[in-house]
C-alpha cells in the first residue's frame, strides 16, 4: 500500500510556489485557455516549474485551475502521486453543472494509477478524498484493483434507497463477474448478506445469477436463484411481483420453463413479462414440447398471439409448412391487426434460411395489398421485402431489386438503394451500381461511393460527369465528392485532373481535403508537395506541411523533422495577422514537434507562442 503518511498542510509544500510574474487581466478566454494548453504542454515536457509559473500568469480561476489540473494529472503519471494529490486537492473552481474541477482531477489521477498497476493508490484516493456521490463512477476503475473487499465495503456505504430500486447499484454486475472470473464466490455469498435491504439482496442474487449463466455455471446460479426466491416474503406485494418476473426470466434462461410459467401465475402483463413469456415459449420449442405451448395458447388466451407467432416460426424452420400454413391462419384471426407484422417474420426465417421464393409466395398469398405500392409501408412487411432485396442485389440480380422497390416507401427504398449499391460496387458491377445511383429515390450522396469505383475502375469521364452533379445539385456534397475521386485520380497519377477538380473548392474544404489526404492515402509525397505549393497560401502550407511531418514520420524520420523544420520556417516568415491564430497555430506546430519527439523544437514553439499571447 502507498504510504500515505502526510497531511494537506505539507503537501502544499511539495511544489515551489509560482514565480510572481506580472498577471494579464486584460487577456481572452481564448487566449487563456491557451495558456492553459502552454502550462500542459510544459508539463508533459517535465518541466514542472515553469508550468507552474504560466499558469500563475492566467487571471481567472477557471482557466487557471485547468492548467493546474494538468500539471497534477502529469505529476501522477510520473508516480509523483502525493504532489499530484496537494496540487489537485488545492482546486476551487466550479463548473456550471456543479462539477468540481478538483474531483474532475482525482478521477483523472485515479484513472492514471490504476493504468500504471498502483491500485492501491486509487483505492487510498477513495477513502480520502472523494465524496460516497462520486463512487459509481470510480468503482467499475477500482475493481481492476482486484481488491474487492474494499469495493464491497464502498458499495455497502451507499444510501439504503439506492439500494431498494430494482436497477440497484449498475457497478453490482461488473463486480461479481470479475468475482466469479477469480473464483470468489463465498466472498459474494457473504457480501450480498450484508446489503442493507431485503430488496437490495433479492436484485443481487438475480444479478448473481444472470453473471453467472453467462459464466456457463448454471448449478451455481441455480443457488442464486433459489436464495433470491428464498427472500421474497416480507417485501411489499409490488416488489415480490417484480421479483418473480426477473426470476422467472433467469428461470427461463436456465432451461426450467414450467418453473419459470409458475413463478408469473398470478402476475400482470407487462413487457418485461411479455419477454419472459416469449422466452418460456422458445424453451418448450427447444425441448420439443409443442403440446405445452398449444397449452399456453389455449388455457391463457392473452398468451395465444405470442404462443402462435413462436409456433409459426418453429415450423418455419423446421419446414413443417402444413402446420405453417394452419398457424398462420390461427394468427390471422387472433390479431387481424398486427398480423403482416408476425407474417413479415415468419417470412424473414424463410428467407434467411435460403427459402426466398417461399418467403415472397407466403407474402403474395396471405397480403395481396402487397402489389399495391400506396400501402405497402403500412403493411409491415418491410423488413422481409428489403432482405429480399438486398439479396437479390447480392446475387447481381438487377430486375429482381427493381420489381421489389415500388413496394416500398420511399425511406425503406433509400436503405435497400444504399446496400445494392454496395452490393454491385463488390461484384465490380459498376453498371448496375450506376443504375440504383441514379435512382429517383436514391440520396444523392450515394454517387460518391460510385464515382470513387468508377475512377479506380478507369471510368474517369463518367466520374467526372457524377462530381459536376454532385457540384449542381447538392454542393454541400462536394467536398466529399472531390475528396474521394480525386484520391484515386493522385495514386494513378491523374495529377493534372486531381488539381482542377481541388481548385473547385473553397479555402477551408480545400485545406481539410489536403488533410485527409495526406494521413488517409498512399500518394506519393512528392505528388502531394506539389499540390501544397500550387493550391495553398504560405500560412495553410505551413499547416499541411505539419500534417506531411506526422504522415511521413513512420516512414522516415528526417522527412518528418524537415517538413517540420518547413513548417516552423514559413509560420515565422508569414505570420497570422491575428494574435490568437498566430498562437493557436504555434501551438498546433508544438504538438506536431512533440508527436516527433522534438522537444527542441517544441520549446522554443512554446515560448513563441508564450510571447505571442503576452505581446512580448
Amino acid at each position: 500500500m502507498f504510504p500515505f503518511f502526510f497531511s494537506l498542510a505539507t503537501l502544499g509544500e511539495t511544489l515551489p510556489p509560482p514565480s510572481p510574474l506580472v498577471q494579464r487581466t486584460e487577456l481572452s478566454k481564448i487566449q487563456q485557455e491557451q495558456l492553459s494548453q502552454i502550462v500542459g504542454f510544459w508539463a508533459t515536457l517535465g518541466e514542472i516549474e515553469q508550468a507552474r509559473q504560466i499558469a500563475a500568469t492566467i487571471p481567472s480561476q477557471q482557466y487557471r485551475d485547468l492548467a493546474l489540473s494538468k500539471i497534477a494529472t502529469h505529476l501522477a503519471t510520473q508516480g509523483e502521486f502525493e504532489a499530484a494529490l496537494a496540487l489537485a486537492d488545492s482546486l476551487e473552481y466550479v463548473g456550471m453543472q456543479g462539477w468540481p474541477v478538483r474531483d474532475q482531477t482525482l478521477l483523472k489521477i485515479i484513472g492514471v494509477v490504476v493504468a500504471l498497476d498502483a491500485p492501491e493508490v486509487a483505492v487510498t484516493i477513495v477513502q480520502q478524498y472523494l465524496e460516497p456521490y462520486w463512487y459509481p463512477y470510480v468503482l467499475p476503475v477500482l475493481i481492476e484493483s482486484q481488491d474487492y473487499k474494499f469495493v464491497q465495503n464502498t458499495l455497502l456505504k451507499l444510501p439504503q434507497e439506492i439500494w431498494e430500486s430494482p436497477s440497484a447499484p449498475p457497478v453490482i454486475s461488473p463486480l461479481f463477474e470479475a468475482m466469479i472470473q477469480q473464483g470468489e464466490m463465498s466472498q459474494i455469498w457473504a457480501f450480498i448478506d450484508l446489503i442493507p435491504s431485503q430488496n437490495g439482496q433479492i436484485w443481487a442474487f438475480i444479478a448473481l445469477a444472470d453473471e453467472l449463466l453467462e459464466a456457463g455455471d448454471q448449478e451455481v446460479a441455480e443457488e442464486a436463484i433459489q436464495r433470491a426466491e428464498g427472500r421474497l416474503s416480507g417485501v411489499s406485494d409490488r416488489e415480490q411481483e417484480t421479483a418473480q418476473v426477473r426470476i422467472a426470466g433467469v428461470q427461463a434462461k436456465l432451461g426450467n420453463p414450467d418453473e419459470a410459467m409458475g413463478l408469473l401465475t398470478g402476475t400482470e402483463d407487462d413487457l418485461e413479462s411479455i419477454e419472459v413469456y416469449r422466452e418460456i415459449v422458445a424453451q418448450w420449442l427447444l425441448q420439443g414440447r409443442e403440446e405445452a405451448v398449444l397449452a399456453l395458447a389455449t388455457d391463457y388466451p392473452e398468451q395465444a398471439v405470442i404462443s402462435w407467432e413462436k409456433l409459426a416460426e418453429y415450423y418455419a424452420k423446421t419446414e413443417q409448412w402444413g402446420k405453417l400454413e394452419g398457424a398462420i391462419a390461427t394468427l390471422q384471426q387472433l390479431d387481424a391487426s398486427n398480423f403482416p407484422f408476425a407474417l413479415d417474420n415468419i417470412a424473414l426465417i424463410l428467407a434467411q434460411t435460403g427459402q426466398e421464393d417461399r418467403a415472397w409466395q407466403l407474402i403474395q398469398t396471405h397480403i395481396p395489398e402487397v402489389e399495391n405500392t400506396q400501402r405497402v409501408e403500412y403493411l409491415g412487411l418491410s423488413q422481409t421485402v428489403e432482405y429480399l432485396a438486398v439479396a437479390r442485389a447480392k446475387q447481381g440480380n438487377l430486375t429482381g431489386v427493381i420489381e421489389l422497390l415500388p413496394r416500398l416507401s420511399q425511406m425503406n427504398q433509400q436503405g435497400v438503394l444504399n446496400q445494392a449499391i454496395g452490393a454491385f460496387l463488390s461484384r465490380q458491377e459498376y453498371q448496375k451500381a450506376l443504375t440504383f445511383a441514379q435512382h429517383p429515390n436514391t440520396p444523392i450522396r450515394l454517387l460518391i461511393p460510385v464515382a470513387e469505383a468508377l475512377t479506380k475502375n478507369g471510368d474517369i469521364e463518367t466520374a467526372l460527369q457524377l462530381v459536376e452533379q454532385i457540384q449542381q445539385d447538392a454542393p454541400s456534397y462536394s467536398l466529399a465528392m472531390i475528396q474521394s475521386v480525386s484520391r484515386p485520380l493522385l495514386e494513378q497519377g491523374e495529377e493534372e485532373t486531381a488539381l482542377a477538380l481541388i481548385e473547385t473548392l473553397d479555402d477551408f474544404p480545400k485545406t481539410n481535403l489536403l488533410i485527409n489526404l495526406i494521413r488517409f492515402s498512399e500518394i506519393p509525397p512528392d505528388r502531394l508537395e506539389r499540390l501544397i505549393e500550387q493550391l495553398y497560401t504560405p500560412i495553410e502550407q505551413a499547416r499541411l506541411f505539419a500534417e506531411m511531418a506526422i504522415a511521413v514520420e513512420q516512414h522516415t524520420s528526417d522527412n518528418a523533422h524537415a517538413y517540420l523544420k518547413r513548417s516552423v520556417q514559413l509560420i515565422e516568415n508569414h505570420p497570422p495577422a491575428e494574435t490568437e491564430a498566430h498562437s493557436k497555430f504555434l501551438l498546433e506546430l508544438t504538438r506536431t514537434a512533440m508527436e516527433l519527439g522534438d522537444t527542441t523544437t517544441a520549446k522554443q514553439l512554446l515560448d513563441q507562442a508564450f510571447s505571442v499571447i503576452s505581446n512580448q
